[in-house]
C-alpha cells in the first residue's frame, strides 16, 4: 500500500494539496490536522481521496463561504446545498489480490528458457508458446517472455457487492452527521486502484439505486483517465427527484475512463550485456519485439486491457520509456 520510505513524501504532497485549497477558501484545517496525527496507511489513502475529490469539486462550487469539513458530510457546501460522503477502495480488496496473485502464478508456471508464452486466462485458458533463436550480434540475452490477459468477469459480482456495501455505508454516515432536510446527498467513491470494469460498475449501480430506492441524489466515481488525470463518472439516481445530472459536472467529467474486462501484463526476465538502449517495442501491426529480437504477435492488437506492467526480474535497466504512436508517453527510473 504505502511503504514507510514513501510515507513521508506521500504525506507532504497530500498537504502541499491541502494548503492550497485552504487558500481557496476551503474549510480543511482540522483535514490537515489529521494528517499529522493519524498516519495508518489506509487512513491515508482516504484522506487522499478527500482532497483530490475536493479539488475536482472547487472547479465546480465556490469554496469562500460555502465549504464545510464534516458537518453533515465530508464536503458539505451550504449555499449549494450539497454533502458529499467519500469512500476508498484500494488495491488491498481480495479481488484484486487475487488477481495480481494469479498474474503472478501465471507467470511462474509459463516462464519457459527461450520462448515467448502467451496466456489467455478465462473461462477456457488458452497458451500459445513461440520459441525464438537468440540473434548472433545481439547485445541482449531474453532468456523468457510471456505477455498475459487475464478476464475479470469472474471477479466483478464480488466488487459490486463492495461497492453496493460502501455506497450504504457512506448514505447511512451522511444521515447521521446533522440535520439533512433540503441538501442533494451524493457519495463518491474512490476506485482508482480498481481500474477496470467500469462499464457494468456503473450501469448495474444505476439500476441498483433505482430498484432498491436509495436514498441518495447520485454517485460520482473518481478514476483516472488514460492521461493519468483525475475526474467523475457521474451516475445519477433515477428514482430521485433532486438527482444530479451529468451536466452540472462537465467541467471534470471523465472523457477516456477505463473500460476494459481484462488486465494485461508483459512480464520479463531480462539480462543486458552491454550499456545502452534496448527497445521492447510493439509495431503498428502488433508484433512484439525486444530489441532486435522478434517475439510474435501481441494479444493486445486486436484489444484493449486496464494496464501493461512488468511482473518479472529486469537486472541491469536503469530507465523505462512508454511510447504511443512513436509519441513519449512516460518515463521512469528503476
Amino acid at each position: 500500500m504505502i511503504s514507510l520510505l514513501e510515507k513521508a513524501g506521500f504525506i507532504r504532497n497530500l498537504r502541499k494539496k491541502a494548503f492550497s485549497l485552504e487558500k481557496k477558501g476551503a474549510d480543511i484545517k482540522d483535514l490537515i490536522g489529521e494528517l499529522e496525527t493519524n498516519q495508518i496507511p489506509h487512513k491515508l489513502l482516504s484522506k487522499r481521496s478527500e482532497i483530490d475529490s475536493l479539488e475536482l469539486l472547487s472547479r465546480i462550487h465556490k469554496l469562500e463561504n460555502n465549504h464545510k469539513y464534516e458537518e453533515m458530510g465530508d464536503h458539505t457546501f451550504v449555499k449549494d446545498r450539497i454533502k458529499y460522503e467519500v469512500k476508498t477502495l484500494t488495491w488491498e480488496l481480495d479481488e484484486i489480490k487475487r488477481l495480481h496473485s494469479t498474474l503472478h502464478y501465471l507467470t511462474e508456471k509459463y516462464a519457459t528458457q527461450n520462448t515467448f508464452t502467451q496466456v489467455i486466462y478465462g473461462e477456457r485458458p488458452t497458451v500459445i508458446q513461440f520459441p525464438y533463436t537468440q540473434q548472433q550480434n545481439s547485445n541482449i540475452t531474453l532468456n523468457n517472455a510471456s505477455e498475459i490477459l487475464v478476464s475479470t468477469t469472474p471477479y466483478s459480482k464480488n466488487f459490486l457487492r463492495k461497492t453496493q456495501d460502501r455506497i450504504k455505508d457512506a448514505k447511512s454516515q451522511i444521515s447521521k452527521k446533522g440535520k439533512s432536510s433540503g441538501f442533494r446527498k451524493v457519495v463518491i467513491l474512490d476506485i482508482r486502484d480498481v481500474p477496470f470494469g467500469l462499464d457494468y460498475l456503473t450501469n448495474k449501480i444505476r439500476k441498483w439505486l433505482e430498484m432498491k430506492n436509495i436514498n441518495l441524489d447520485g454517485v460520482l466515481l473518481l478514476v483516472n483517465e488514460f492521461s493519468q488525470k483525475n475526474s467523475f463518472v457521474v451516475i445519477p439516481n433515477p428514482a430521485s427527484r433532486n438527482s444530479i445530472h451529468p451536466n452540472d459536472y462537465e467541467e471534470v467529467r471523465a472523457k477516456s475512463p477505463l473500460t476494459s474486462e481484462w488486465i494485461s501484463a508483459m512480464p520479463m526476465h531480462v539480462k543486458v550485456n552491454v550499456i545502452g538502449a534496448y527497445n521492447i517495442s510493439r509495431t503498428s501491426d502488433g508484433i512484439w519485439y525486444f530489441g532486435d529480437i522478434e517475439l510474435g504477435k501481441s494479444l493486445l492488437a486486436d484489444e484493449t486491457a486496464a494496464y501493461t506492467g512488468f511482473l518479472g526480474r529486469l537486472t541491469n535497466i536503469r530507465r523505462i520509456r512508454f511510447f504511443v504512436n512513436e509519441r513519449l508517453a512516460s518515463e521512469f527510473s528503476l
